[in-house]
């Protein structure tokens, strides 16, 4: 290699930090510290175009290998951006929030916008789709910037931003009709969005324009909105969803409020619950004029609550000792407790000189009892319901697991690692000491801004600078915060999706989100994980692979449906299922015993999905329809909590398995993914409505001409191979024969006519 000319770039003050080159179009991209990126044809270095995503550094920039588009992003910001310089559009802009999540909701619908209809997104081949891809759940954030935003779970990408708040959103909510999305933020406002025009459609104010709000709750009927005020005055207010009047200001709160609920329950429609740092629960009756209300006392100061959905009266208040109590609101006493200190295990800060134990400052040997190694100091700072009700999520601010407890004995079921990044901030619990220097002081805090790190990082010398000019005191977000605040992890919220199968948590690094699919492209990839694809439901000599496909060979195909339903595996279902002829789907269905009905159903739904199902989706609707006709009965009881009597002891364990899952969340299931498939036929069919019309009145006869005409001859049988073949070779010669005498007529005719001319 040697080099054969040298240029020098340059884009007013701003330094070359990333640069990429396409051999094949020979243009290169070169992207600058002050957020510019400009495109050059080599090796003549022709300026072809120039770009900025804003004012911060750029981190990583790529070319296609055919030169059109050309990628770009910035940390900072957290904004990415694909470009086709040639037309000067935008393929891709995507923006997260800037200085991490306060605040995450699930639409109460799912992946529709809403339940009265919503905007569709229409894809590159014309097709709609909901917003932000098929098949994933609608979620809602609110952030540290003090934007709103709307995702899509499954594909990731943010479709609406909406601005209006100007300080941080302290929570977000979705309205029980999922046809609107109401946020409070420290601002002192609550604003209303419409999720239909996409526009801030209400504002709710206070009467005091020195109270911010920090929590928000909206009433099951969708009506009242409720939010917690704190600064000036510690009340909750409550407003008209239609209006947009304040209606009340609920006072009696010591301190500031930091949760609502309202309960779930029909009989209850106006019961509102607030919750405050002076460890009081007050339960209030909005649409009552008497203002009468109920104290619950606490053993400390009350962070977060929540109703269990199934209407039992249940509430779960999370404290700041530890333990979260669940109050029944119907007797106002406390049912159970969870005393989670053992299962939260917060992270150290990197300042502190110990580790997250409550053995400071005590002698060698001596110990605290059955509390000794457990830190004291932390708790559960967010907490959430499951949609069937079966699990409690909880969450603290200072750990990075999220903690999954039964709600039938209370024990913890599994643990959620959001992150082992031991860079960050809140992650390890024991203190590091390669990272210390010899004075106790950590490496974070030493200014390395003039040290040759920088050649390293071409961007560091820049924001840490830029961080170093705009810091205050105390401020630890944002960008007045100091340089390692964007290193700490802390959870704010956690949200659980409607149809049961995601969790998602919001914290300073993002949004992490867990779902029961994994999101592959298979139908196998979305009935499970790994572990999960695998989970027979009976094992016996006779429920094995090689069994089963035998049987749907042999033609019992009602065998062969069961014994796959016992296994319990996606592809070998699939294969059962696509055997059966369409004459024989009544009888199998029919033959399906009780505890084998959420098995079916649940593989129904899995492949009905829009996005990784296997797109036959008129034989699964045939067969959903078929199950819904024969065991409505049985779905009902099931429902309602009737015990599935199985006589046989092989299939008790199905029995468990039957009552252990919810009917209701697997319906939802199903529910939404034909909502999708609903959307995009439906949007087909709309825009081609005049072609069917066409082809059906002119390609096909009426029913009266088809009955005037008779019934149809029938075909004859099908010829053997070797007499096709004979027949294919006379037609060929009887043509060619045929061709040949038209030929000489043809040139006839021609001689007459010149000879008579």
């Amino acid at each position: 290699w040697e080099r054969t000319g040298f240029f020098q770039i340059r884009e007013g003050t701003g330094r070359l930090t990333k640069a990429a080159y396409s051999v094949k179009s020979r243009i290169a991209c070169f992207g600058f510290s002050s957020g510019v990126f400009s495109i050059y044809l080599m090796p003549g270095v022709e300026a072809l175009h120039k770009l900025s995503i804003g004012g911060d550094p750029i981190d990583s920039i790529a070319i296609t290998a055919s030169g059109d588009w050309i990628c770009a992003g910035a940390a900072d910001s957290g904004q990415i951006a694909v470009w086709e310089w040639q037309s000067e559009t935008y393929v891709l802009k995507q923006q997260g929030h800037h200085a991490g999540v306060n605040a995450v909701a699930f639409s109460p619908a799912g992946g529709a916008l809403g339940a009265q209809g919503s905007k569709a997104l229409t894809t590159s081949d014309g097709q709609q789709a909901s917003a932000g891809g098929a098949g994933g759940q609608l979620m809602c954030t609110g952030g540290q910037d003090g934007k709103v935003k709307l995702w899509n779970t499954l594909s990731g990408f943010c479709f609406v931003t909406f601005a209006d708040h100007s300080a941080p959103v302290a929570a977000v909510e979705f309205t029980p009709q999922a046809n609107a999305v109401v946020s409070a933020s420290l601002d002192g406002t609550v604003r209303a969005f419409d999720l239909l025009r996409y526009r801030n459609f209400r504002t709710f104010v206070g009467p005091d324009a020195a109270v911010q709000f920090g929590s928000v709750a909206v009433d099951p009927g969708g009506e009242i909105v409720a939010a917690g005020g704190r600064g000036s005055t510690f009340s909750v207010f409550v407003w008209s969803m239609q209006t947009g009047k304040l209606l009340d200001v609920l006072v009696g709160h010591e301190s500031s409020p930091t949760s609502l609920a309202f309960n779930p329950h029909p009989s209850k429609p106006g019961q509102l619950v607030t919750a405050a740092l002076d460890g009081i629960l007050k339960v209030w009756d909005v649409f009552s004029r008497t203002g009468n209300m109920e104290t619950l006392h606490n053993s400390a100061a009350v962070l977060s609550l929540s109703f269990d959905p199934r209407g039992t009266h249940d509430l779960a208040a999370a404290t700041l000792a530890g333990q979260v109590y669940i109050w029944n609101t119907e007797s106002a006493s406390i049912v159970n407790s969870i005393d989670g200190l053992r299962d939260i295990q917060s992270g150290r800060h990197f300042k502190s000189k110990t580790s997250t134990t409550n053995k400071k400052g005590l002698s060698k040997g001596h110990t605290l009892g059955p509390n000794a190694g457990v830190d004291q100091n932390q708790h559960f700072s967010s907490i959430a319901y499951t949609a069937t009700g079966h699990f409690l999520v909880c969450s603290s601010r200072n750990s990075p697991h999220v903690c999954l407890y039964t709600t039938n004995g209370f024990m913890l079921a599994h643990k959620l690692v959001l992150t082992r990044n031991r860079s960050l901030t809140g992650v390890s619990m024991m203190v590091q000491y390669r990272e210390m220097t010899e004075l106790g002081v950590h490496r974070k805090e030493i200014d390395a801004s003039d040290s040759e790190m920088d050649a390293f990082d071409e961007c560091a010398d820049i924001r840490r600078r830029n961080q170093q000019k705009n810091r205050l005191p105390g401020v630890v977000a944002g960008d007045a915060a100091e340089a390692y605040s964007a290193e700490e992890l802390h959870v704010f919220d956690v949200a659980c999706s409607m149809d049961g199968r995601s969790i998602a948590a919001a914290s300073t690094q993002g949004v992490f989100v867990f779902a029961a699919d994994s999101g592959g492209q298979g139908g196998g990839q979305l009935y499970g994980t790994a572990l999960e694809r695998f989970m027979p439901r009976v094992l016996t000599k006779n429920v094995t692979v090689p069994a089963i496909l035998a049987c749907a060979k042999e033609g019992r195909y009602t065998k062969a449906m069961i014994l796959a339903l016992a296994l319990n595996n996606y592809d070998v279902l699939l294969r059962v299922q696509r055997s059966v002829p369409a004459g024989e789907i009544a009888g199998v269905v029919r033959a399906v015993a009780a505890p084998l009905l959420p098995g079916l159903l649940q593989f129904l739904a899995a492949a009905l999905h829009p996005a990784t199902g296997s797109g036959e989706v008129g034989r699964h609707l045939r067969w959903l329809v078929l199950v819904l006709e024969n065991h409505v009965a049985t779905i009902n009881d099931m429902c309602n909590g009737t015990v599935v009597s199985t006589p046989e002891s092989a299939l008790s364990s199905l029995s468990s398995a039957a009552r252990s899952l919810d009917l209701r969340t697997v319906f939802l299931h199903l529910l939404s993914q034909l909502q999708e498939h609903h959307k995009v036929l439906g949007g087909m069919f709309t825009r081609n409505i005049y072609t069917l019309k066409y082809v059906g009145r002119s390609g096909c006869p009426s029913q009266q001409e088809a009955l005037a005409a008779g019934p149809a001859e029938e075909e004859p049988a099908e010829k053997p191979a070797k007499k096709r073949r004979k027949d294919v070779v006379a037609a060929v010669e009887a043509g060619e024969e045929a061709g040949g005498k038209a030929a000489k007529a043809t040139t006839k005719k021609k001689k007459k006519k010149r000879q008579s001319e």
